[in-house]
């Protein structure tokens, strides 16, 4: 039965002001233009506010907000309900789904238009002075939501991590009406965390555990982890963590944030070099922005891999299409929030590792906005792909809508970005195709670049002035293996038995099965599986370069000199290349216990190139079967016979 009720029309902000681009979080929030400062001071203000609406009865509140992607699985704005309407799915996002990139664009849409409607309804009209007022006015309108950069260094620490803005408590804004002046009133920082708060009996805002029954049917119950790892209890949390202890309640429950851990994680490689250009996101970044990469939209978008797939293509894939913009959003997702356990072993968890209530940190709109720029740019330099009829082109985008009629968003309507209001920076101005390849690759393919030796230099065998030989590991993996929990595979070259070297890791963002999540189950049920891949010929040039020695002295290759030829990397990973699968908990699996993952190395020739960071040659790719065969779940050699 349709409701008469009127929705809430998700526009953006383009009726406000011409086309802006969103800006990168650290720089923006770091600058000393006058405009910028009252920009964060405005946003800061507006998202105390948001977190401070009722979180039961006001639908555009931060916990309402935040709600729609997953835990509590309540229907949002008149929209079908997400548990009864389609079929017990958890929350409307779609994961492991072409729509995965497109579903995210109106949800990034909807809170900036929430934001700024904040700014310009109950922030400004605090301000007396009239030319005060209209400043503060052309500010707000000129604002978008800003994206955290995760794959570079950022502006205001040149650390990797999380940018100040993020990872401090407090964060310095200016009175309100003021250009120069400090606030010296402002509270906590709500980016810092997200408290759940409730009106008690005297009608003040108390800290509220998100499951205390006074949530009413919006009470988060979701519990993390399993296979004998402790209960990670979120409906006890006030406020959300990023890698707190969740058996210490006094952490857990105000929230808990060792913000430093997010940089480690990022920076796993420090074996590589004190300044880790050579970071496994960055040169996924690279790839996943390069030329001939990726033949369609599809293999780009989303993690998902099935052979009975009816679009040719995915049947076909290629090599380089195992990459997608999913699978390295799934990493940083748990890079944010913490799963596995510390070096004292007391397991650490946070809610942005948790596909239910990752929404809830204020990290996830910042990392979201970025996932958004990566697709806005790589619909630039592709403008002729994008998702085909069979995959849900005019599927509806549950619960957004584009108007109070209830009609609601789709991939079409998602495509042209610029029509709600915003940009991003590589884009303004409409730069030449191979200028803005150029500049891409100029920022995250650096360290590709590096490898190519100077003109007359001697080289590692394998790499010369033009060309160097490349190599991948594609994974493909059940991510309902262990009933939907998430998992972690990791990849390391264990030179011997001191030297781990770690390579990659792929995260399996998932919902677990018994949460109630339809299209989990869905999936289950047509066998559907996901791909992913782990880049590591930088890792292969500094493990051979660092560690020529150790790797003679174990004789895991031929006597020749070490390098990255093909014949003498298939001795080097059969020997040295080593997996491991862990739970949330940390928990380590037992390979030959864990059904669909199946790993396989892969190495083809690449050219470097002037304005790429290199031309990758996707149908070349040769599978070096003596790197996994014999391997628990490693790809076998076709000719071997089982006994």
């Amino acid at each position: 039965m349709t409701n008469k009720l009127p929705s809430f029309p998700i526009k953006g902000i383009s009726d406000k002001s011409d086309v802006q681009p969103r800006q990168d979080l650290a720089a923006w929030s770091s600058s000393t233009n006058v405009e910028s400062k009252v920009q964060v001071s405005l946003f800061l203000r507006a998202l105390d506010k948001l977190q401070k609406r009722d979180p039961v009865n006001d639908q555009l509140s931060y916990f309402r907000l935040a709600g729609i992607h997953g835990a509590p699985s309540q229907a949002w704005d008149h929209a079908p309900d997400p548990e009864q309407d389609f079929k017990g799915t958890i929350g409307y996002c779609h994961h492991n789904d072409y729509l995965f990139p497109t579903w995210h664009r109106p949800y990034m849409l909807l809170y900036e238009q929430c934001l700024h409607d904040i700014m310009i309804h109950e922030v400004i009209p605090g301000i007396t002075d009239a030319a005060a007022k209209d400043q503060w006015t052309k500010a707000a309108n000129r604002w978008r939501l800003p994206y955290w950069d995760w794959a570079i260094k950022q502006p205001d620490t040149n650390e990797y991590g999380l940018p100040k803005i993020l990872s401090d408590e407090t964060f310095e804004i200016l009175e309100l009406g003021s250009s120069t002046v400090p606030d010296p009133n402002f509270g906590d920082n709500p980016m810092f965390k997200f408290v759940n708060r409730v009106r008690n009996s005297q009608n003040k805002l108390v800290s509220t555990p998100m499951g205390d029954p006074v949530m009413g049917k919006y009470a988060i119950k979701f519990e993390g982890t399993k296979l004998g790892d402790i209960p990670v209890k979120f409906g006890e949390a006030a406020g959300t963590s990023r890698y707190a202890d969740s058996t210490n309640k006094q952490q857990w429950v105000p929230g808990h944030d060792l913000n430093e851990r997010v940089g480690e994680a990022i920076v796993k490689h420090k074996w590589m070099g004190e300044d880790p250009s050579t970071t496994t996101i960055q040169a996924v970044v690279s790839r996943l922005l390069s030329d001939s990469y990726f033949q369609e939209y599809e293999p780009f978008a989303s993690t998902r891999y099935s052979q009975t797939h009816p679009v040719e293509h995915v049947k076909n894939m290629l090599p380089t299409e195992h990459l997608s913009l999913e699978m390295v959003h799934n990493n940083i997702h748990e890079w944010s929030g913490g799963s596995q356990r510390d070096d004292a072993g007391v397991p650490t968890q946070g809610h942005m590792a948790n596909v239910p209530v990752s929404s809830f940190d204020p990290v996830f709109w910042m990392h979201h906005c970025n996932v958004d720029r990566l697709l806005a740019i790589w619909q630039y330099l592709n403008p002729d792909k994008w998702v085909n009829e069979a995959d849900g082109l005019s599927k509806n985008l549950e619960p957004f809508s584009t108007d109070q009629k209830r009609t609601p968003w789709n991939s079409v309507l998602a495509r042209p970005w610029e029509q709600y209001g915003y940009n991003y920076p590589e884009l303004v101005g409409n730069p030449k195709r191979e200028d803005l390849i150029q500049a891409i690759q100029a920022k995250y393919g650096a360290a590709v670049k590096q490898l190519r030796p100077a003109q007359g230099k001697h080289s590692l065998p394998g790499i010369s002035h033009e060309k160097f030989q490349d190599y991948i590991i594609n994974i493909i993996y059940d991510r309902n293996a262990l009933d939907g929990y998430p998992y972690k595979i990791s990849f390391a070259l264990l030179v011997d038995e001191r030297t781990h070297l770690p390579v990659g890791e792929v995260y399996n963002f998932s919902t677990p099965l018994d949460y109630d999540c339809g299209n989990c189950q869905t999936q289950k049920k047509e066998g559907v599986l996901s791909k992913a891949q782990v880049p590591i010929t930088l890792h292969l040039h500094e493990a051979v370069r660092r560690h020529s020695g150790v790797i003679r002295a174990v004789n895991y290759t031929p006597d020749d000199e070490p390098g990255l030829r093909p014949d003498y990397m298939q001795h080097f990973l059969e020997g040295a290349l080593i997996w491991t699968v862990t739970t949330n908990g940390g928990q380590v699996i037992e390979l030959s216990d864990f059904p669909g993952l199946e790993v396989t190395v892969l190495t083809a020739e690449a050219q470097f190139s002037e304005t790429h960071a290199a031309r990758y040659q996707p149908d070349k790719y040769e599978i070096l079967h003596r790197a996994t065969h014999g391997k628990p779940r490693g790809r076998r050699h076709p000719h071997h016979r089982e006994l």
